[in-house]
C-alpha cells in the first residue's frame, strides 16, 4: 500500500496531468479537502470527483487527472495498493516499452519502487 498527499494551488502546482497509476493492482480511494475552485479529477471515461470531505474509491488505471485549481488550495490523500514483485516487473516493463533500444531490465535488481504519477500518452 502506498499513500500519496497532494497540494495543489495556482501560484504552484496548480494541476495533475492525465495518467495512469500502471502499478496498481487494486482500486485507489481519494479524499479531497480544502478552500479551492478548480481541481476536479476527471476520467477518460467521463467520470468527475467534486465532491470533498468524503473517501472516493477509483480505478487508478483508467486514464485521470486534475483540472487546474484556480483560487485556494486543494488537498488530497490518496491511498493506493500494489505488490512489490508485480510492481517491479511492471516498471520495468515500462521502462522497457519507453526505452526500448536499452538493455532490458531485470526486475530482481530493482530494489524498490515508489511512485506517485507517470505522464502517458
Amino acid at each position: 500500500m502506498g499513500v500519496t498527499i497532494n497540494r495543489y494551488t495556482p501560484e504552484a502546482w496548480s494541476k495533475c496531468l492525465a495518467h495512469k497509476d500502471v502499478i496498481n493492482t487494486k482500486d485507489s480511494k481519494i479524499i479531497i479537502f480544502g478552500n479551492f475552485k478548480g481541481g476536479a479529477l476527471k476520467f477518460v471515461n467521463g467520470r468527475e470527483i467534486t465532491t470533498t470531505g468524503v473517501w472516493h474509491t477509483f480505478n487508478g488505471q483508467i486514464k485521470h487527472w486534475t483540472e487546474e485549481v484556480t483560487q485556494g488550495t486543494r488537498y488530497s490523500i490518496v491511498r493506493w495498493y500494489t505488490k512489490t514483485e508485480e510492481a517491479k516487473a511492471k516498471f520495468a516493463a515500462m521502462l522497457d516499452e519507453i526505452f526500448p533500444d536499452a538493455k532490458p531490465l531485470d526486475p530482481k535488481r530493482i530494489q524498490a519502487v515508489s511512485y506517485t504519477h507517470l505522464t502517458l500518452p
